[in-house]
């Protein structure tokens, strides 16, 4: 890891739960397609031009500095025009809670795993650029609907600190609300955006020290439409993502420490992933001893024997109906 480096961001987990807000690869110019999510008794859409595991690093990336030398603007403070002057915006006051980061390029750079040289720099900005196109939607029956830009990043600004707003729900996930956490230095570790997609999900998604679905698993499908989304695909094209997911899973996700990623002996198709346990009292993971490995895999079978007794509690009225269907 490199000195000086965030070991974790604090992300929304509606975010996370928006398949096909970041994807493993894009064709320039393409909007995003039908993502949204029911959440909190509302409604969370996004719309804009499509965006990679790229923007989702350096978003995480900002979550993450942004907890550590950002914070939260309310309407009430004195240098709200002194921020949005920076911003160079003209509707700060629309939303109530906002965050505000200023930081150099090279440790945003860092925490997103990217290079830091020119080109670097050059991505960097751009990718900033673009997330500042993406529009959130927030729509709760019986309140005001609510838009917010994912972030607000100038086209000009003086110095070689960045100035970024943050939208007020990552704002509000930082600074106290619901949260999850992220590794980075997990995510440093891997190289396709396939395996750091899935990674985000599976943190959004699966508590620290425990396992997906309580130990019953995902099918690859299911998993396959959280990386790429709701977007239609060919069936070639499926069966192509399927692979390319379950080798990231293999050769990528199950190789961090800690991780456990096995495939279902009975289930065809079906996946057992596991996260390892944060310490209480650092940033670094606590990682399953022998005995929380064997607790693991007992989980996985008691998921298999609840699944199998679903299947044979169902199995005689289906039997039923296919003999008078062919009656």
């Amino acid at each position: 890891m490199a000195q000086g480096t965030s070991d974790f961001a604090l992300y929304d987990p509606a975010f996370g739960g928006c398949d096909g807000l970041f994807v493993p690869k894009r064709s320039k110019g393409h909007a995003m397609y039908d993502v949204q999510r029911e959440w909190d008794a509302g409604i969370i859409v996004f719309k804009g031009e499509q965006m990679t595991s790229a923007h989702q690093s350096v978003l995480l990336a900002i979550c993450a500095q942004t907890a550590r030398d950002g914070f939260l603007i309310r309407d009430n403070e004195v240098d709200m025009e002194a921020r949005q002057a920076v911003l160079g915006l003209s509707d700060l006051l629309d939303d109530v809670d906002m965050s505000f980061l200023e930081v150099s390029a090279y440790d945003l750079l860092l925490d997103a795993g990217m290079g830091v040289g020119g080109k670097d720099y050059k991505a960097l900005i751009g990718l900033l650029h673009e997330m500042s196109t993406v529009s959130i939607y927030r729509e709760v029956p019986g309140r005001k609907k609510r838009i917010s830009p994912l972030i607000q990043f100038p086209k000009a600004f003086d110095g070689d600190r960045l100035p970024i707003r943050l939208n007020w729900r990552l704002a509000a996930s930082i600074f106290g609300q619901q949260n999850v956490r992220v590794s980075l230095n997990e995510r440093r570790n891997l190289e396709t955006p396939i395996a750091k997609i899935a990674h985000c999900w599976f943190s959004c998604f699966i508590r620290e020290g425990q396992s997906l679905m309580a130990g019953k698993g995902a099918s690859l499908n299911t998993l396959t439409s959280h990386v790429w989304g709701r977007r239609p695909a060919s069936d070639a094209v499926l069966r192509k993502r399927r692979t390319m997911l379950k080798k990231a899973l293999q050769d990528e996700v199950g190789q961090l420490e800690g991780w456990g990623v096995v495939p279902d002996d009975r289930r065809r198709g079906v996946w057992h992933i596991s996260r390892p346990k944060q310490s209480p009292n650092g940033n670094d993971f606590h990682f399953p001893t022998p005995s929380e490995h064997e607790r693991f895999m007992e989980g996985i079978q008691e998921g298999r024997r609840s699944a199998r007794a679903v299947f044979e509690a169902d199995l005689p009225p289906i039997q039923k109906h296919s003999e008078s269907d062919l009656s």
